[in-house]
C-alpha cells in the first residue's frame, strides 16, 4: 500500500492541479474513476482501486512532503513578499530559510528602488523655473 500512495504523491507533485487520483495495485494510475473501474473490471476482479485525494496546494508551501531543492525553487519563483512567507511557515531547514532571506531581500530592494524611481520621476517632472517661481509666490504670502 505504501507503494501506491509514493505512485500517487509523486504523481501529484508533477501534476498540482489533479484534485483525486486512483491508483490499481498493480500500479495503474487513473485520473478517472471509471477508467479505473473498468481496468478493475478487465483484470478478472484480482486487482483493487485506492483513491487518493491531492494533499498539495497551489503555492505548494503547505505540502510538508517537499524537498528542500523544491521548496527553494518555489521560493526562487515567488513574485511577492507574502508568497516567500507562506512558503516558509513553519520551516526549519537551513537551505531554505537561507533561500527565503535571500528573495526577501531581492524583493524589497526591488521595491525601494521602484518606489526611488518613481520619487525621483516626480522630481524630474518639475521644471526647476516654475519651482523657484512657486517658492517665490509662497514667500510672498
Amino acid at each position: 500500500m505504501k507503494d501506491l500512495q509514493k505512485l500517487a504523491s509523486d504523481f501529484f507533485k508533477k501534476n498540482p492541479k489533479t484534485e483525486k487520483l486512483y491508483v490499481s495495485t498493480d500500479g495503474y494510475l487513473f485520473v478517472s474513476k471509471n477508467a479505473a473501474e473498468l481496468h478493475k473490471k478487465t483484470s478478472s476482479g484480482k486487482v483493487g482501486i485506492k483513491e487518493f485525494d491531492n494533499e498539495f496546494t497551489e503555492d505548494m508551501g503547505r505540502d510538508k512532503t517537499m524537498t528542500a531543492k523544491e521548496k527553494i525553487q518555489c521560493i526562487t519563483n515567488a513574485k511577492t513578499v507574502e508568497e516567500v512567507n507562506t512558503l516558509i511557515e513553519d520551516e526549519k531547514r537551513k537551505s531554505v530559510l537561507a533561500a527565503a532571506e535571500k528573495k526577501l531581500k531581492e524583493l524589497t530592494a526591488s521595491s525601494d528602488s521602484t518606489n526611488n524611481d518613481e520619487t525621483g520621476k516626480e522630481d524630474e517632472d518639475k521644471d526647476p523655473e516654475n519651482t523657484q517661481k512657486e517658492t517665490e509666490k509662497d514667500l510672498e504670502k
